[in-house]
């Protein structure tokens, strides 16, 4: 797994955390493509609830804007289809810092 998205599992439920704090959890390649290798890791574990949560202040800031172009819209598209056509629940856990 990447260091940029840690996970874990409790029964039923897994849990993603976003692991870029020095970057406010902005996506990349990098930060997408784990996070799809999670979730489609979790549904192939029977996992039901994905817990969504992120390291630091900031839960996401959006797209980093220093590696910003068509390639990560694109990966960027891929993340919202694997959220979309799992069959888990998604819960965003966002914490005051």
């Amino acid at each position: 797994m990447s260091e940029l998205v840690r996970t874990s599992v409790d029964g039923l439920v897994g849990t993603v955390w976003l692991s870029r704090p020095d970057k406010r959890n902005a996506l990349n390649h990098a930060l997408v493509d784990a996070a799809i290798a999670a979730i489609t890791r979790f549904s192939e574990q029977g996992v039901k609830v994905v817990v969504l949560r992120a390291d630091g202040a900031v839960f996401c800031a959006g797209a980093d804007t220093s590696e910003f172009d068509d390639g990560l819209l694109a990966a960027s598209e891929r993340l919202l289809d694997a959220l979309m056509t799992v069959d888990l629940f998604f819960v965003g856990a966002v914490e005051k810092p």
